[in-house]
Formats: structure tokens, sequence, C-alpha cells
């Protein structure tokens, strides 16, 4: 919902208190269901490209990439970086040598390019998820990036080894 000066007092009082704080005209906010049983809120500040989120008890905060629609949190969880999707979902965000490196231990090192198929294909879940602390959660954009990383692995010379080295 687009926050506007009309509907602006209505909108603060279904909003996390430190993200009603801050919120004016020309944001947009909505409601997130990520888990089961679990509801939050995300509100956007897209002049500044700031964002947040709220799960319960306070939000995380973090910068808005608009072109992607997910909130780069401010705090890393377990030293990994994390992202919020639009659906208020979390997700690991690896650079894309991380996730090379990655890719290369797990399959590249041990000739196993039919498991990485599996993951470019999206049949392999599990190899696209990585701890952060307590919880497990999925590789943003991991499963692009493995369907990249076999294209170029399959082509070396072609036009896809010319473009830009994978990245996040």
């Amino acid at each position: 919902m687009r926050v506007t000066e009309e509907n602006l007092h209505e909108v603060k009082v279904s909003l996390p208190e430190d993200q009603a704080q801050m919120l004016h005209p020309g944001c947009e906010t909505w409601p997130v269901f990520p888990f089961k049983g679990t509801a939050g809120h995300i509100t956007v500040w897209p002049q500044s490209e700031r964002a947040a989120v709220c799960w319960g008890d306070g939000s995380f905060w973090g910068k808005w990439k608009g072109e992607d629609r997910v909130i780069e949190l401010d705090e890393p969880v377990g030293e990994r970086q994390v992202v919020v999707d639009e659906s208020g979902s979390l997700w690991i965000a690896l650079s894309g040598q991380d996730f090379l490196d990655r890719m290369i231990e797990r399959y590249i090192r041990s000739w196993d390019v039919d498991g990485l198929r599996r993951v470019a294909d999206g049949a392999d879940p599990l190899s696209l998820q990585l701890r952060a602390g307590c919880s497990v959660l999925p590789i943003y954009k991991g499963q692009e990036m493995a369907q990249r990383l076999f294209e170029v692995m399959a082509d070396p010379e072609g036009p896809l080894a010319r473009l830009k080295p994978i990245v996040n």
C-alpha cells in the first residue's frame, strides 16, 4: 500500500511502532506471512533506499534493493549477509565468488557435474541452503547462479563467458 497524506494516520496504527514513527507519504508498506502461523510487516522508504521488516517485536532494518525487491539487512546472521524478499522470507546472500567457491568445492573438484546440473535445475534444494545462526536458509539467487555456472562450464569460450561474473 502506498502511503499518502490521506491514509497516513490509518496506516500508522497497523504498523510496528518503530516503523510507524518513521512513516511519511511516499512510503510503501504491506503485511507478510513468511512462516506458518507468523505474520509480519515490511515498510519501504524508497527515497532513502531503506526498509524494515518485523515478524514480532521490533524491526530489522536494511538497504532496500528496489530492482530485486529485497531488503539487505544491516545486521548479519551468524556472520552471513541476509536478505528478506518481498514476501518476508529470509535468504543467505552470497557474493558470486563465495557461491562459485562453494560449487567448485562441492561439485567441480569431485567431478560431480550431474550434481551441479541437479542444482541448476532446482532438483537439489539442500545444496542451495546454508546455516546462518541457528537457522538453515536458502541461498538468494542460488539456482540462477548455478545455471549460469553450468552454462559457462559447458561453453567456456562462448558469449556467456564474456559477460559480467556471477553476482548477487
